[in-house]
């Protein structure tokens, strides 16, 4: 039997219905993908520090003497290492080895570490530069636990690990090639709206 119910029509969108995203999502996508970018250079700056930065001479660290104090324990599974301390005539002063957001455990051994006596070589950036240190725990007692200066320094030179840092640099490369593609969105579509005619040719 032949359905005769009426059918509705089926609605149809034309080019002059649709009407493109504004701008300003473009704009605002752009300066978020800048944002991320500029989030994960953070964790980089150890790469910017190895491009653009010489490694201190000896002369332009701290030289302290005094007693080592470790607070906490160093774990490989843990983010960061054990805080270090010196204790020195003029105060306590806090120490840590490798470059900023990407520190590392300093010295031999934590355990033994404590309470040993000795000098220590300091930079703001750069962390020890040196160290010659004298264990004074009953077991070990009298042992020395030290780093040469210039070891620390062929470390940073020749033996930068660039690969550790990779994933995060091909992160803020692709937020970087987002955030340009969304630009260039938000100019093609500001452009059209100043000038409706250049839109239509497309």
């Amino acid at each position: 039997m032949q359905d005769l119910s009426p059918k509705l029509a089926e609605p149809t969108i034309t080019k002059a219905d649709w009407r493109p995203r504004s701008p300003r999502l473009y704009l605002a996508a752009s300066i978020f993908s800048v944002i991320v970018a500029g989030f994960y250079c953070i964790p980089l700056t150890p790469v910017f520090i190895k491009m653009f930065v010489n490694f201190p001479a000896l002369e332009e660290a701290k030289k302290m003497t005094g007693t080592i104090e470790v607070v906490g324990q160093h774990s490989y599974s843990a983010r960061w290492p054990a805080a270090y301390y010196i204790v020195t005539e003029t105060g306590r002063y806090q120490l840590y080895c490798g470059l900023p957001t990407k520190r590392i455990s300093c010295f031999g051994s934590d355990k033994w570490v404590q309470g040993a006596t000795g000098t220590v070589w300091f930079h703001e950036t750069f962390g020890l530069l040196q160290w010659e240190l004298l264990w004074q725990q009953p077991e070990v007692r009298g042992r020395t636990d030290a780093m040469p200066y210039l070891v620390e320094k062929n470390h940073f030179e020749y033996k930068f690990n660039f690969g550790f840092f990779q994933g995060k640099f091909f992160t803020v490369l692709a937020a970087l090639g987002v955030a340009l593609y969304q630009f260039m969105r938000y100019r093609t579509l500001k452009a059209e709206q100043i000038n409706p005619q250049t839109g239509e040719g497309h």
